[in-house]
């Protein structure tokens, strides 16, 4: 498994999946210091000013110069939304190829109708929002404590190992720089 992820070609940063430890080497970009778990890295030089792009979108700008492989939180990143009273969405949809011969994993019912097993994916796109990740993790696997519109129907093992959140950041294990996990 990778240790990191570049979620779209246009990202010039890449969110590191575990610890990361300086001097190590991603898509061609060297670290230049410790990247905690769940924490973003430039992969080019970003100016001061310039959009972070994450997701294909801008989820901040540079607040000073970000060489490539420098550790891009909010020491040298600001939001955009700083101020704003609203946000809007407006996604950029593209058009997709429909393949008539999908198919998919599903079962018979005694009466003919056909049915899934539904997953719930809990994906942070911050790490702040971890422990809330986990607390949801937690509510669904107990059908009393749920909301009526949180309730996982079905046995008990609808919360298998395939529920997961990604934990809270660790410290990297290679220097003493882990104090940046509390920032």
């Amino acid at each position: 498994m990778s240790k990191i992820i570049r979620i779209t070609d246009r990202d010039n940063v890449a969110v590191a999946l575990e610890p990361l430890c300086a001097g190590e080497s991603y898509l061609g970009v060297t670290l230049r210091e410790d990247v905690p778990a769940g924490h973003k890295f430039a992969l080019r030089d970003i100016a001061e000013g310039e959009n972070v792009v994450k997701y294909a979108f801008p989820i901040g700008h540079a607040t000073q110069p970000i060489a490539a492989g420098s550790w891009v939180h909010t020491h040298n990143v600001k939001t955009n939304l700083s101020g704003m009273l609203e946000y809007t969405y407006n996604p950029h949809p593209c058009a997709v190829k429909v393949d008539r011969e999908a198919t998919f994993e599903g079962y018979v019912r005694e009466d003919g109708r056909v049915g899934i097993r539904n997953e719930v994916w809990i994906v942070n796109t911050v790490g702040c929002v971890n422990g809330t990740a986990k607390t949801l993790e937690k509510l669904a696997c107990i059908p009393t404590a749920a909301p009526s519109w949180a309730r996982i129907t079905g046995t008990r093992r609808s919360c298998s190992p395939r529920w997961s959140t990604i934990p809270t950041p660790a410290p990297c294990s290679c220097s003493a720089s882990a104090a940046k996990t509390t920032m």
